[in-house]
């Protein structure tokens, strides 16, 4: 991301006056987004397949599921703030920054897992069978996955999101360019696009899976439809509205804000958990719910004072290594998991799951550390430099 970007002022615009300690705490409060979202997926992951814990408890862990819309939301956000900043003449350069960004990890994530899951086969008495067939391979590799309900988190543990993001990343300088044309247009059309996503989804799980397809793809809580681009792609919309609409956030009443968060995460919420009234489509709904409020979130955090940053320091370094946190963090929950069961400790559910979710904390962080170091930071800084290579012959053949 650019490091010159600058919190909004006005509806899609940016103030160029803004002073450096401006610029940082930009920075700090989207990191410290990025940390709520992946303790709130390490949460979730935490306690599945743990019986006996309370629905209060049951209900605060799977919220964490939203998690990965925080992610969508807070990169949506920051992907209209620095495209906007940099102003270049070709979405090329765009391209290569994401790719450079985000393959090289989630391609070492290929090899990684498929190691792992043989030591784990052998050693760890993992009984669960993985197909590493030529299609899933090529699908992974060209981020297409995502598209096909066999494969869509299957070689890399949550690669769903990768996916979803690859496809939000092809579209979104176009989706930019629109918005900031036909601010009003564009918001009438996501409105649109959100109703039918949601009514071709209801279509999709009633009609056309029972009679042609025959296999589950439910939306509802996790399955192919829930983890596809389609559902999520309103979850985007969402983000970018936030960025163009931040400076008329900004200026609403605080707690007005603050109450309206509130109560869409309760619906959230009850719409995971409660399942008396359950409509097939749920699973589209209850995400869009949640980014409402995390757009909320975002225009909240930013008016927090920069002392406040300082003192949770922890979060945002959790947020900057926040990939590799998300990657790894499947392979360090198998451990812990295949630790505490050796050790055999007699544990409550709550309390078990917390020892699980503290020691994956401490121990994923510090291999983020070491992923950010080694692969990372090198591929991001390598991209850079190619795109400077780039202009630089451009500039000369002029």
């Amino acid at each position: 991301m650019s490091k010159s970007a600058t919190i909004l002022k006005t509806s899609g615009s940016a103030d160029s006056s803004s002073s450096p300690s401006t610029v940082a705490k930009k920075y700090q409060y989207i990191d410290m987004l990025r940390g709520l979202a992946i303790l709130g997926v390490i949460a979730v992951h935490s306690h599945q397949n743990i019986d006996g814990l309370g629905v209060i408890e049951t209900s605060i862990f799977n919220f964490g599921q939203l998690g990965v819309q925080l992610f969508f939301i807070a990169s949506a956000y920051t992907l209209c703030l620095s495209f906007n900043n940099r102003k270049e003449t070709t979405v090329f350069y765009f391209y290569i920054r994401r790719f450079f960004r985000v393959a090289p990890l989630f391609y070492f994530g290929i090899i990684f897992y498929y190691l792992f899951r043989l030591f784990s086969s052998n050693y760890l008495d993992d009984v669960r069978t993985y197909e590493y067939s030529l299609s899933h391979i090529v699908q992974t590799i060209t981020f297409v996955h995502g598209l096909f309900p066999s494969n869509y988190s299957h070689l890399v543990p949550g690669g769903w999101s990768i996916s979803v993001e690859i496809f939000f990343y092809i579209i979104f300088p176009y989706l930019f360019i629109i918005f900031k044309n036909h601010l009003k247009l564009s918001l009438l059309l996501s409105l649109v696009l959100v109703i039918l996503g949601v009514f071709a989804q209801y279509l999709i799980y009633n009609y056309i899976v029972p009679t042609y397809i025959g296999i589950d793809i439910s939306n509802d809580q996790f399955g192919f439809l829930y983890a596809s681009i389609f559902n999520q792609f309103g979850v985007f919309l969402i983000g970018i509205i936030a960025y163009f609409n931040f400076g008329y956030l900004q200026r609403l009443n605080k707690y007005l804000l603050y109450i309206l968060m509130l109560l869409l995460f309760v619906c959230t919420i009850l719409m995971q958990n409660d399942h008396h009234y359950d409509s097939s489509v749920d699973g589209a709904i209850y995400p869009l719910i949640a980014s409402l409020g995390f757009s909320i979130l975002l225009v909240l955090s930013s008016k927090l004072p920069s002392t406040f940053f300082v003192k949770i320091s922890f979060l945002t370094s959790f947020g900057k290594n926040s990939y590799s946190i998300y990657l790894m963090h499947f392979f360090v929950l198998d451990l812990v998991r295949y630790l505490i069961k050796s050790i055999n400790i007699d544990l409550s559910p709550l309390m078990y799951v917390l020892v699980i979710f503290l020691l994956v904390i401490v121990l994923v962080y510090l291999l983020s550390l070491l992923t950010n170091w080694l692969i990372e930071a090198p591929f991001i800084s390598l991209g850079s430099r190619l795109i400077e290579v780039i202009k630089t012959k451009k500039y000369l053949n002029k």
